[in-house]
């Protein structure tokens, strides 16, 4: 069926001298645009046109997401195991869910990250809720050396992984692990493998002390709810977020930091220590954002950013800062000896959080600091240097 019936017989009036400009799309574009979709609707367009039925095979990405096994099958030997060896592919996405948790055979995934191998495949994404990533599914993915980003994710069940070899992957910029537990001693391993790593995404469960060395790393994402000391070797590290439910001790030198993201759920007085540290680590940032959401079983606030008595370290490179707290007396009295800190500060944001998440002792603190928060934020705009 030709696509111009359908644009001649729609509800616009007939004009013999409309351009039928679609039709006149290169190929080049409209499978670009496709490979913008999951590969199960991109298919769904071959029924548009005749010349629709083949340009979905040629989509520079694969994304295949189903619960039902056999239709992941279906679609998965179709566009990726039939895929013509000289029609490369950028991108590959395998998502697999089942209801019933029923992992698919270890021998079809190999089957397909062989094929995907085999097409310079350079962007590779693995959801794993019911695949499973057997070591042997490891070796095969660190074998494929044209992959510039992997991003692996898998939370089933309390499982340590144990990471092959990387030293095929000489092109890996990009590397993001979603797992539960993971082997601290063999992920530095890994890193000094991977030659060109420059961003590290990592979110697991791991040992109460842990560190991370590499001298490619610009940016690192961490996420975890165990670790109590936190060391990182990473003297070309400039961007560092870290999220999780307590402050740990951090120890180490990252002297190209500019950047720093801090997000903290449920902290409370076991942070104290940790807390009044974390400032000093990061002094030489240019760009600084702070979230502490404070334990709400705790009835009273405790100094979670600074020591009382205590001024904060010279922030003498702070440029924008970005506070959410609740502005109690304590975190109040930090913010403010932060600010005298700053001599090269140019834009300050303090958001309160929602009272009705508080205590209502905390709920009364609360009210009274950003009284006194205003007060200060007016004395800054009325003279600068009265504050």
């Amino acid at each position: 069926m030709d696509l111009s019936p359908i644009l001649i017989h729609s509800d616009l009036p007939d004009d013999p001298n409309r351009v039928d400009n679609f039709s006149n799309l290169p190929d080049e574009l409209i499978i670009s645009i496709l490979s913008l979709l999951h590969t199960c609707d991109a298919a769904r367009t071959s029924l548009l046109a005749r010349r629709f039925c083949r340009l979905w095979e040629s989509s520079t990405s694969i994304h295949i997401f189903s619960s039902q096994s056999d239709k992941f099958v279906a679609m998965a030997d179709h566009a990726l195991l039939q895929r013509n060896i000289t029609n490369s592919l950028l991108s590959l996405r395998l998502s697999y869910t089942s209801k019933s948790n029923k992992s698919l055979p270890v021998s079809l995934i190999s089957s397909y990250l062989i094929k995907a191998r085999n097409l310079n495949i350079r962007h590779l994404f693995i959801h794993d809720s019911t695949l499973n990533l057997e070591p042997n599914i490891l070796s095969i993915i660190f074998s494929i050396n044209s992959l510039e980003s992997l991003h692996i994710t898998s939370y089933r069940l309390y499982k340590e992984y144990s990471l092959p070899a990387a030293t095929m992957l000489t092109c890996l910029r990009i590397l993001r692990f979603l797992v539960f537990r993971i082997n601290s001693a063999k992920l530095n391993q890994l890193l000094s493998e991977l030659c060109c790593l420059e961003d590290l995404h990592l979110e697991t469960m791991m040992e109460h002390d842990i560190s991370l060395s590499s001298h490619t790393i610009r940016k690192l994402k961490l996420s975890n709810s165990r670790t109590i000391y936190l060391g990182l070797y990473i003297p070309t590290l400039e961007l560092l977020h870290y999220e999780s439910n307590r402050v740990p001790c951090f120890r180490g030198e990252i002297p190209s930091l500019r950047e720093a993201v801090f997000i903290f759920d449920d902290v409370g007085e076991k942070d104290i220590k940790a807390g009044s540290g974390l400032l000093k680590y990061i002094s030489h940032a240019e760009k600084l954002t702070l979230e502490i959401n404070e334990d709400t079983e705790e009835m009273y606030p405790f100094p979670l950013m600074l020591e009382p008595g205590k001024v904060a370290p010279m922030f003498s490179r702070l440029k924008h800062l970005d506070v959410t707290a609740c502005f109690h007396d304590f975190n109040l009295e930090a913010v403010v000896s932060l600010l005298h800190h700053s001599p090269a500060l140019e834009s300050v944001s303090l958001r309160p959080h929602s009272l009705l998440e508080q205590t209502k002792e905390k709920r009364k603190i609360g009210l009274q600091s950003c009284l006194v928060m205003l007060m200060v934020i007016a004395a800054m705009l009325i003279s600068p240097t009265s504050i």
